[in-house]
């Protein structure tokens, strides 16, 4: 064994737990072959014996420690200098190796060191590269540290080669310049000697840049010194690099013969002959096997670029199919959207869901189908390599990955379990796919031309396995999606399809003719025909709607409706009565009855007594007498001028009629607008159809303006308040529809974070809110289209009547009584205005941007559209092209307020919708013998005055339109 001393080791360095003492072997490739056995750092070391013997000694380091380290530079015993095996490291993200050939001089660095000797030690390391490559590479590194680790080892000896030509030269200029000028034998030798050894030196840098150009390449573009640019490898990749080795070859080959038969013919040593035979035959060597490599080479190339295709065809087809996954998601996305939106959709939706399923099945299939094929061509021009094999089997792998994907699992996929357990087979496979590639690639360099996989195949097959992954994981998402859009689908299937019985609407307008003493359709029998047709709708209307309950128009109609049959049923009893009055019949009898009759409908309403105060008023009675003092001051004023007596009843009379004929034709014009609204668009929602379509076929839907003629269709909803009331309307039922939705899913699904809940409250109070916005859209067509015509609300007396009134009039619900503009008097608010009894403020048109426009036209004025601000409604009048906004103000006793104060509270809700209206019958009647008949009724004892036809609203702090 050699002492380690006398090697220039600094001992204290050196770990000698594995090996107490160097290994010592004659020749290098031995040596290589022992530090290849372990996987830590070595070092061989060139020492001469004492006998002068040339031997390697291979001594263990500890990990990492640099050469320099650890030999002494200056020590006489280290004649040339060491090959070290170090671990590759990371520098920042770039991952390298530093598995190369270090030198550390020694007796070369020094004045006048033997220049033959040191390049004889450098020709001997130049030998050991290229007969012992794999001498090179530690078997741990991965593979692509493994292809640049004997890229720079060649790259280094071919380094060290030109720096010693380089050396060689400038000692051979200066000999010759020497020996021209005198004879030195000495010179004349070493002269003689590097000759030689530069024309090996020349050899050996040829057959390495050959070497280097042939060689595997690597993901790093090493540039071959001496080259003029070219890179390691480029003899693979390029036509013309393989020619130009091969005309090297040749063209040295040719040199070396010439020389050899020159020195054969000559007086020149047998040792140049022996050099010369030796270059000769190693570059022949070298050219019969550069020449079975390019030709391997060339087939290989094409068999790689046929692997390398369909590889990419491969990655291509699931590219493809993952884009169209996501086009699949977006489509699911989009029908889910519908459903919600729309869940009386669903025997539309789930045909086309089921069309999304076999497509994306379709393309899942194709995709197998495909790469099974690509797989065929991969496996008919791979090689023998292991490689290829480890390559074949994750493909294989990942096809079953694919297979495995159920779309009939609901999981709608492999289960976890077996996803993990295959993605684990695959990273296996890549393991030995990346050792056994490496191996196959230093072991075969020398043999056949690349039986394994190239790097690039390595990177694609990679990333086939990534988009595999992804697919696999898109797939299921896509499937779940498919999944719960089926189970929302079955839950709207749950959904009873809503059912109406239409109804028989009658023609009431004759009621607006009707006269005192006749039998015609008087105005409190249209009235009681309009109570339970509203009544009837409503009740229809509630089950279009859904629980819970919310209040619609016709709920708050029917109580409107029925106390303006109260006041009508006054004013035709006062009017029967005053009839009687003006009949003389010669006595006195019928007239008391008239008079008690009017004194008993006077108590009834205040509007009437009211009315007949004003009339009073007129004949000069004192307006503010009891009524039955009143009615005592009437009678004596008749009996002491019976002859004035018929033009004081007139005046009366044509007051009451007025009074009369206004409700009457606000409440057959009202019933006569809104009821067909609700009949045509249940109809065609029962059937199927599109209640919406539906009403703008019949003329619901206007561009704007007043009432012009109720006769046409345009006449029917001009400003489009009643079609804009039923889109919210149908945007709540599917509101309702869609909570069905979400409440099956809860509760099959759970609720545990409370998510689905709060959603669901969400929805509710939304619906709420629709709900109010389209009620106070249809109050804005009754109240403003057709109350405020020119002869009702309009018509002066009538709008004095209604001013007078103001503050002291009721609405009675099954609630009870509420009051109407309470404290109000004509000063301060009228009645007969429409904004006011609404419970509307106009908005300036230079505030709307901080509005909504609930039901905007052309023309309108940019507004804000984000559903979180209050919205207003626009209103076209009262002369056209007099265009305002108003949003609601919540002030007391305002239709808006009352339908807010029973719509955001359930039980009232509940309350005022499942009640029908008080029923209502004629209080007198003037029969053919003159007598005067009393009908109490329980209503009587109820409180039951009301405002004429009032339709009522919304609160402060909702929003009013959606």
């Amino acid at each position: 064994m050699v002492d380690i001393s006398k090697l220039g080791i600094q001992q204290s360095i050196i770990d000698t737990k594995q090996r107490a003492q160097p290994q010592v072997v004659k020749s290098l490739s031995e040596a290589m072959d022992i530090a290849n056995k372990d996987a830590g750092d070595e070092a061989i070391v060139e020492i001469k014996s004492e006998t002068g013997e040339t031997q390697y000694a291979v001594v263990d380091l500890k990990a990492g420690t640099k050469t320099a380290a650890v030999f002494d530079p200056n020590s006489t015993e280290l004649h040339f200098g060491v090959l070290t095996r170090q671990k590759h490291h990371t520098e920042g993200t770039v991952q390298s190796s530093s598995n190369r050939l270090e030198v550390v001089d020694s007796l070369r660095s020094k004045p006048g060191a033997n220049l033959a000797a040191q390049t004889q030690s450098t020709l001997a390391l130049a030998q050991a590269a290229l007969d012992k490559v794999s001498g090179f590479n530690s078997k741990e590194a991965p593979f692509g540290q493994r292809v640049v680790s004997y890229d720079h080892n060649l790259e280094t000896v071919n380094t060290l080669l030109d720096q010693s030509s380089e050396q060689i030269n400038a000692r051979l200029k200066t000999l010759e310049a020497d020996l021209s000028l005198y004879s030195d034998p000495a010179k004349q030798k070493e002269y003689t000697e590097l000759k030689s050894q530069h024309a090996e030196l020349k050899t050996y840098q040829g057959i390495l840049k050959t070497r280097l150009l042939l060689a595997a390449p690597s993901d790093h573009e090493i540039v071959i010194p001496g080259t003029q640019g070219m890179k390691v490898g480029q003899g693979r990749s390029n036509a013309a690099s393989r020619e130009g080795v091969l005309t090297a070859l040749r063209s040295r080959e040719s040199q070396l013969q010439m020389a050899l038969a020159a020195e054969k013919g000559g007086t020149n040593l047998p040792e140049r002959v022996k050099s010369l035979e030796g270059q000769l035959a190693r570059v022949q060597t070298e050219l019969k096997g550069a020449s079975q490599q390019i030709l391997g080479i060339a087939q290989a190339a094409f068999k790689q670029s046929t692997r390398v295709g369909a590889l990419i065809e491969m990655r291509a087809g699931l590219d493809s199919s993952r884009t169209d996954l996501l086009v699949k998601s977006a489509q699911l996305s989009r029908l889910n959207a519908e459903l919600q939106a729309n869940p009386s959709r669903k025997a539309e939706i789930e045909p086309q869901m089921n069309a999304i399923a076999e497509q994306m099945e379709s393309v899942r299939v194709h995709l197998i189908a495909d790469m099974k094929s690509q797989i065929a061509t991969f496996k008919a021009n791979a090689g023998l390599g292991q490689g290829t094999k480890d390559a074949l089997a994750l493909l294989e792998t990942e096809v079953k990955k694919l297979e495995t994907l159920s779309p009939l699992k609901p999981e709608g996929g492999i289960a976890m379990e077996k996803a993990e357990q295959l993605q684990k087979e695959v990273e296996n496979i890549q393991l030995k796919l990346y050792k056994s590639n490496s191996d196959s690639l230093l072991s075969q360099l020398k043999k056949e031309p690349w039986q394994g996989i190239s790097p690039e195949e390595t990177r694609i097959l990679e990333n086939i396995d990534t988009h595999v992954e992804n697919y696999t994981r898109e797939y299921q998402m896509v499937r779940g999606q498919q999944v719960q859009l089926q189970k929302d689908v079955d839950a709207a299937k749950t959904i009873p399809d809503f059912q109406y019985a239409p109804i028989a609407q009658k023609n009431l307008l004759g009621a607006q003719s009707w006269t005192p003493g006749g039998t015609g359709l008087s105005g409190v029998e249209a009235n009681q025909e309009i109570n339970r047709t509203y009544h009837s709708l409503d009740h229809a209307f509630q089950s279009y709607l859904g629980q819970p309950t919310v209040p619609n128009w016709m709920t708050f109609g029917k109580y409107a409706s029925r106390e303006a049959g109260q006041q009508i049923m006054n004013l035709e009893a006062s009017l029967e009565a005053l009839h009687t009055l003006a009949t003389p019949d010669g006595t006195l009898v019928n007239d008391e009855r008239s008079m008690k009759a009017l004194a008993r409908v006077m108590v009834q309403d205040k509007m009437v007594d009211q009315s007949i105060r004003m009339a009073a008023k007129s004949m000069g009675i004192n307006p503010a007498l009891p009524a039955e003092d009143l009615v005592k001051e009437m009678v004596k004023d008749f009996a002491s001028s019976p002859t004035a007596a018929p033009g004081k009843i007139a005046l009366i009379t044509g007051n009451l009629e007025k009074l009369h004929a206004a409700l009457v034709k606000g409440n057959t014009r009202i019933y006569h607008n809104i009821v067909p609204a609700y009949d045509i668009f249940m109809k065609a929602e029962m059937a199927g159809g599109d209640g919406i379509d539906a009403l703008q076929k019949a003329g619901y839907g206007g561009k704007g303006g007043l009432f012009v003629d109720r006769s046409t269709t345009t006449g029917k909803d001009p400003q489009g308040f009643v079609l804009d009331a039923f889109k919210k309307y149908k945007a709540a039922k599917n509101i309702h529809d869609q909570i069905q939705v979400l409440e099956t899913r809860k509760q099959s699904s759970g609720d545990a974070s409370g998510a689905l809940q709060k959603e669901i409250d969400g929805l509710q109070k939304q619906r709420g809110e629709i709900i109010h916005a389209a009620n106070l859209l249809i109050g804005c067509q009754e109240q403003m289209g057709i109350l405020q015509d020119s002869d009702i609300f309009t018509d002066p007396l009538v709008n004095d009547m209604l001013g007078a009134m103001s503050g002291t009039m009721t609405l009675t619900d099954q609630l009870g009584t509420s009051e109407l503009l309470p404290g109000a008097t004509p000063a301060t608010a009228n009645w007969a205005d429409f904004p006011t009894r609404m419970g509307l403020t106009e908005v300036p048109v230079a505030d709307l941007g901080k509005y909504r426009i609930a039901n905007p036209q052309a023309g309108d004025p940019p507004a804000g559209t984000d559903p979180s601000l209050p919205a207003v409604v626009r209103v076209e009048g009262p002369a056209a092209g007099n265009v305002r906004y108003f949003k609601t103000n919540g002030n007391p006793g305002t239709i808006s307020t009352y339908f807010a104060d029973r719509t955001f509270d359930s039980a009232k809700a509940a309350s005022v919708s499942a009640a029908p209206p008080r029923d209502i019958a004629p209080l007198y009647r003037h029969n053919v013998e003159g007598k005067v008949e009393f009908y109490d009724r329980a209503l009587e004892a109820q409180a039951t005055a009301n405002g004429p036809l009032g339709l009522l609203g919304n609160g402060a702090g909702h929003i009013l339109f959606d």
